[in-house]
């Protein structure tokens, strides 16, 4: 069994593009809209509610990764590249920590929920 099917990249693609564009337009709670949109888009394509919930936080993790590695970890790459000095990267290391904790859990959650409930209001047509 893959961690990477093409459904979670599918979600961790469309949630992350959602979620940075959010995020740039309201703030940092549009990561978490973008965490729920990889679950919706999980749980449109799913055969059943276990693999919604369990491939939508899949989703979900990978892309609050994306969040942190963009958002947390990018900052310390542009002052490292600005001062060409490779040791300011670590000053990015604590941005995308407390990024990738707390959005991992929250769009661990938004995710799951999202593509649970996308799964049952499409199949109780």
């Amino acid at each position: 069994m893959r961690f990477f099917t093409r459904t979670v990249v599918a979600g961790v693609l469309v949630g992350s593009a959602v979620g940075i564009i959010a995020g740039v337009l309201i703030g940092p709670d549009g990561w978490a809209l973008g965490g729920a949109v990889a679950g919706g888009t999980i749980g449109r394509r799913s055969t059943d509610l276990a693999e919604s919930v369990i491939e939508s936080s899949k989703a979900g993790v990978l892309t609050a990764v994306v969040f942190a590695a963009v958002f947390g970890f990018g900052s310390g790459v542009r002052a490292a590249i600005d001062a060409r000095s490779p040791e300011l990267l670590a000053q990015g290391l604590g941005p995308f920590f407390s990024i990738a904790l707390i959005y991992g859990f929250g769009c661990f959650i938004a995710a799951a929920a999202t593509g649970a409930l996308v799964f049952v209001v499409q199949n109780s047509r």
